[in-house]
């Protein structure tokens, strides 16, 4: 499979977050900051990494793509690729591994949960604990770092900045103030609390989505349930209730066009004129 772009998008940011989280919290019992957020963040690489590489496919299919089996670029758009267990894409008998066919990743996934586009892999049996390790250690990560920029604005702006040595080593030249430690140079002070500011607002805005995603996974684990499973449920019902408000309550017809008139056939809903009703 190809790069997605929400995954260049994910790999950018995530390259970012690095330099801009490590400027924000430097002062903050420097040096060890900037340590224990390097390893927090090479720890989230290091999974990001593996989820992406490591195959979800199950074992059949991937010995029949060792043995030299190449699926057709383009599966087709419509129609059931798995029929009485057989994968006819990548010709494999899949029964009994919960697998889905993925027309993103062109191969089955067992025990298939959602195609990640941020990963650009499919999450299932075979990586599904390490995908909510994973979603776990950001909210972690990002909920941590975000309480420390706050602890350290907080304390730029308060009598704590006399404990923070770095937030102490100030000057002002031409009216600017001016901020660093001995062994950085000196950075503006606006300048460092607008990155702060920015850098807080993006670390919010992710760590909110993320568990949000947490809380989802943990509804549909306790409900038994997958989240193709759960979105093909939303479908279903969002389609029975657009039926239901598109059909005519009393005739049971459908109801088309702008005035709201109902579409109905002769031969169901006008009877011949020698068997009508006679008029009371």
């Amino acid at each position: 499979r190809g790069v997605s772009r929400a995954q260049v998008a994910s790999w950018f940011l995530l390259a970012i977050i690095l330099p801009m989280v490590s400027f924000c919290v430097f002062p903050l019992f420097f040096p060890i900051s900037l340590i224990v957020h390097a390893v927090s963040w090479l720890f989230i690489l290091i999974q990001v990494i593996i989820l992406t590489i490591r195959d979800p496919a199950p074992e059949v299919v991937q010995r029949r793509r060792r043995e030299g089996h190449r699926p057709p670029d383009k599966p087709p758009r419509r129609g059931h690729i798995i029929q009485n267990g057989f994968c006819s894409i990548c010709d494999a008998d899949v029964s009994g591994t919960g697998s889905k066919h993925c027309k993103r990743c062109n191969k089955c996934c067992a025990f298939f949960d959602h195609h990640c586009v941020w990963l650009n892999t499919c999450i299932g049996g075979r990586n599904y604990r390490l995908f909510l390790v994973l979603i776990c250690s950001l909210a972690i990560y990002l909920t941590f770092w975000i309480v420390c920029i706050i602890a350290v604005v907080v304390a730029g702006f308060t009598q704590l900045a006399n404990e923070v040595p770095a937030l102490n080593t100030t000057k002002s030249e031409d009216g600017l103030e001016w901020i660093g430690f001995d062994l950085l140079p000196m950075v503006p002070l606006v300048g460092w609390i607008l990155v702060d500011v920015v850098t807080f607002l993006m670390l919010l805005v992710f760590d909110g989505l993320i568990i949000h995603l947490i809380f989802f996974h943990y509804k549909i684990n306790k409900e038994g349930t997958t989240t193709y499973a759960f979105i093909q449920k939303q479908r279903k019902g969002a389609s029975l209730l657009f039926q239901r408000a598109t059909t005519d309550t009393v005739t049971g017809n459908s109801v088309g066009g702008a005035a709201g008139t109902t579409t109905t056939t002769t031969s169901s809903s006008v009877a011949p004129v020698g068997m009508q009703q006679p008029q009371q």
